[in-house]
Formats: C-alpha cells, structure tokens, sequence
C-alpha cells in the first residue's frame, strides 16, 4: 500500500483527524482508520499533570519501551519496559522526582499503512525539582520513534524509543515563599496528645523560606523519619521521604495564619492535616488524621513552639 507523510506539528494532529490533514483531492487508504496515530501524542500534556494512569493508557497491554542516550554520535541504551506496569512504575517514580513537569510536542512525522503507523515526534522537556535543598531546572531535547497500532477505535503506542539528544542542567533562584509559618517549630511532648499512641519521641517541623516543608520526627521505634514537602499551593506535589513512604503525594493550602493538607501514599489517603498558630504567633497546633493500618484511625493532636 502506497504510504502518504504527514509532516505537520504535534499541536496540530492532536486537534485534527487523519481525514482532515488529507488533501481532499488525495483518497483515504482503505485500511486507514478516522484518527491520526499523532492523538496519542497527549502523552505530553498527562505527563505535565503527572497523571501516570492516563499516560500509561495510550499504550498497548504489552507495549515497550526504550530509552537510550545519546553519546559521541551513538545512542547508547539506559532502560527498558514492558506493560503497563513497569510502563507506569517507570514514569511515576521519575516524575515524582520533580515539582513541575512541562513538555512540548515539536515538529512530528507519521506513515500510516492500514492499523497500524510509525511515527516520529520530537519534544522539549522542562522538569524541576529540589535536590540537596537546590531547585535545578533539568532541559532536555528528546526525539520519539513511535509504532502505533489502531485498536478498539484508538491509536495506540505498541513500541517507543525515547532518544534524550541532549541535557542541560542549571540552578535555578529559589522562589520566595515565606508566611506566617516561615521558621523551625519543636513539639511539646507534654501538651501533646497521641491516640491511640505511642507518641513520638521528638519532632522538628521547618517551613523555609521557600515555602519547602521539612519534618524530622524520631517514632516511638526510634526511626529517624525525614520528609520534605515541596510548596504546594493547593496542587498535588510529590512528597520526599527516606522511609515509610513509597509514593506518596500531598495538598497542601496555607491561608493567613492556618494551613490544610491531604496525604496520599499509593492512591490511598494517608492523613489530613490541619494547623493553626496562635494569636501571638509563638505557637502551632496541629491536629493529624487517618487509617492507622489496622482497621481503625488515628487522631494526635500537637503543640509546637517556635524556635
């Protein structure tokens, strides 16, 4: 079957069918279905609200995919995935590594032969995150070499290799974010309530002036747990833990002199957060809830005073 090229940008074919980026006076290929493989290409904009399960949907049951690097003029490989579930493991531990994903769908090609396609699409990647209490922006131009497969009335993406052509890193200038909570709080044990317990043997929580949460708390156990919280805002944010945590995120609202927050970790509501600081500004209170794991729940109350 005779192949026809699509050379027209990514923004275009996710708003566009197959049948309308044709020339009238060109016939449709028989076996080519309605909608253009570049749809799938919406994997940018899910990868920019870091929603891993819509991501991982553009793509076959048993679809792979290939990372590779290049280096000195040759792609060397760095990874590699197969299903759905190593597809979407694989995506959401590295974007939770970052606060703010952005990608850009660039110039893109496709030849359609009946259901099935290949195509190329090239992509400008922005991510930042913290790492050692420095906000690094991480660019990157990266090329796909995509084979679509049209099933159920979707194309989607039964093979990817991602080439990362290149890499730049800068430090960025940290945004300021400083409220009322701004500071290092230490827990009062003795105004302080746990039930069901045990209670914490320590617990120091510090807002930067970056608006970056930081928990160091040692449990009853005596595991040191460390936790950093990014500024949030009222958006998900991925959450930062040296244990206890697999994948957790968190919303978190700071309004005047009061803050709100909502834990996951797996899918699955960890805690809810409130505090409030007192009228003279020395004191939080925190009140904390959720599951304890056992088929009960929790309720601490803390007291925390400014250091």
């Amino acid at each position: 079957m005779a192949t026809r090229f699509l050379h027209v940008p990514a923004a275009l074919l996710l708003a566009t069918s197959f049948a309308r980026a044709q020339d009238a006076a060109t016939p449709r290929p028989a076996l080519a279905p309605a909608q253009t493989p570049g749809e799938t290409n919406g994997k940018g904009e899910l990868e920019n609200k870091s929603d891993i399960p819509q991501q991982v949907r553009l793509f076959t049951a048993d679809a792979v995919v290939e990372t590779f690097r290049r280096e000195d003029g040759k792609e060397v490989p760095t990874g590699k995935m197969t299903g759905h579930k190593e597809i979407g493991d694989a995506f959401g531990g590295f974007l939770k590594r970052f606060e703010t994903v952005y990608h850009i769908n660039g110039q893109s090609t496709a030849s359609i032969h009946g259901a099935r396609a290949h195509g190329v699409v090239y992509c400008a990647v922005t991510l930042i995150g913290l790492e050692d209490g420095t906000r690094i922006k991480t660019s990157m131009g990266v090329h796909y070499n995509d084979d679509y497969v049209y099933e159920n009335g979707r194309w989607l993406i039964a093979r990817r290799q991602s080439i990362f052509d290149w890499t730049d890193r800068q430090e960025m200038a940290m945004a300021q974010h400083v409220t009322a909570f701004t500071g290092t709080w230490k827990l009062d044990l003795a105004k302080s309530s746990f039930q069901p317990g045990p209670p914490f043997q320590r617990f120091t929580i510090t807002f930067a002036p970056d608006g970056v949460r930081h928990l160091d708390l040692v449990r009853a156990d005596g595991q040191n747990l460390k936790v950093s919280l990014p500024w949030s805002d009222g958006r998900s944010v991925a959450v930062k833990a040296n244990l206890g945590l697999v994948n957790a995120t968190a919303v978190s609202r700071i309004l005047g002199r009061a803050f709100d927050d909502t834990w996951w970790d797996e899918g699955r509501v960890i805690e809810r957060v409130h505090g409030a600081l007192s009228e003279d500004g020395s004191t939080l209170t925190v009140t904390v809830e959720g599951p304890d794991g056992k088929g009960g729940s929790y309720h601490n109350r803390l007291t925390f005073e400014k250091q």
